[in-house]
């Protein structure tokens, strides 16, 4: 029998596949709109000098590598909580946040960079 500080520890079955249910709705929803993105993606590295800025190669790796995070974020979550791994499960269904964290970084880069060269 798990000590209660165990037991407490992480979250629960349910509270877990309601969680996991959710993010891959949201995954679901973002997917189109994530693959169109990345389709359209190497017009940001058609500008000349583009590959010299780091910052547009932060966007233009989070926008493309997008699509590939949701699908692989979901699909090792539901794997993880088949496997009963609750607490790993969630985290993992998490990680398409990694992209649009960087994303948003890489965006803020390029307006102060361009906002600082005026």
């Amino acid at each position: 029998m798990p000590d209660s500080s165990e037991a407490n520890s992480g979250m629960s079955k349910d509270n877990c596949k309601i969680f996991l249910i959710v993010v891959s709705g949201l995954a679901g929803m973002a997917l189109p709109g994530a693959g169109g993105a990345a389709l359209m993606s190497p017009m940001m590295a058609a500008a000349p000098g583009a590959l010299e800025d780091p910052a547009t190669v932060l966007l233009l790796i989070t926008v493309i590598t997008f699509p590939i995070t949701l699908i692989l974020g979901v699909a090792i979550a539901w794997i993880l909580f088949a496997r009963q791994n609750y607490n790993w499960a969630w985290r993992v269904s998490l990680l398409p946040t990694l992209n649009l964290g960087l994303g948003a970084i890489a965006l803020t880069w390029i307006a102060i960079s361009n906002h600082i060269a005026q």
